[in-house]
């Protein structure tokens, strides 16, 4: 159960040192992982953006038409 902690602990030291400091070389395999979640992370992050930006258009919209409908009545 120690050994589990401290294993738990290293990782989770080494995930606050930002690796550019430090001549590390990760194997391709996850460097090439690591590119494509990066990279799966921006689009969600514009899919998101997109999404937020269409909600406030829909949203605008609908404040419109509720401002015409007494009007009308």
């Amino acid at each position: 159960m120690i050994k589990i902690l401290h294993l738990w602990l290293d990782f989770a030291c080494l995930k606050m040192i930002p690796l550019d400091k430090f001549d590390i070389h990760l194997p391709k395999s996850i460097e090439q992982e690591l590119a494509e979640a990066i990279q799966a992370n921006a689009n969600l992050s514009q899919q998101f953006q997109q999404q937020q930006h269409e909600f406030q258009q829909e949203r605008q919209q609908l404040g419109q038409r509720i401002e015409i409908l007494p009007q009308q009545l």
